[in-house]
């Protein structure tokens, strides 16, 4: 793929755009942060510990980002007809990398939250209201990145609200 629109721009709000927008894998990005919403979302309501639950979040991301991985590379190598070698392997966890990326912000914004002073619980629906954002914002920076413009972008913008609502929904239905 040739550069585009955000590649070029400089500093912390290049590398948030750059993040946002994993041009390689934006569907492991967008994972990512449906997982950690979801789990922020039944966390919020069975807190224990920022760290538990913290540490709970980032065990049930990387145990997906692993079965992603071993997932998609098992279909690599049954079509290829290859067996299983831990090199091959190596080569799906890093093009799946994108799971992990996914789920820093909302967990970032939840310990910031805490951080800052928020109660437990508080910090834990803020990273999930982050998560619900995020998925806004990956719609928004995708649309920008093809050029989208006007009722095209709300569209777009339109989709993520809409995962990002369920991700509010889950929270609603185990509250």
């Amino acid at each position: 793929m040739g550069p585009t629109a955000i590649e070029g721009v400089p500093g912390v709000r290049g590398w948030l755009l750059r993040t946002l927008v994993n041009r390689q894998n934006p569907a492991g990005g967008v994972y990512g942060t449906v997982i950690v919403g979801a789990l922020l979302a039944a966390e919020s309501e069975h807190a224990l510990s920022i760290w538990r639950d913290t540490g709970a979040i980032l065990v049930a991301v990387s145990m997906f980002w692993l079965a992603h991985a071993y997932a998609n590379g098992m279909g690599e190598r049954i079509a290829q007809r290859q067996p299983f070698t831990l090199k091959s392997f190596g080569h799906s966890l890093l093009r799946e990398w994108a799971v992990l990326s996914g789920a820093i912000i909302p967990l970032i914004a939840t310990l910031v939250a805490y951080g800052l002073g928020a109660s437990l619980v508080d910090a834990l629906l803020w990273g999930m209201y982050v998560a619900a954002a995020t998925l806004i914002a990956y719609e928004v920076v995708a649309g920008l990145e093809v050029g989208a413009r006007g009722l095209v972008l709300l569209r777009q913008a339109v989709a993520g609200a809409v995962l990002g609502a369920m991700i509010l929904l889950l929270h609603s239905v185990l509250a």
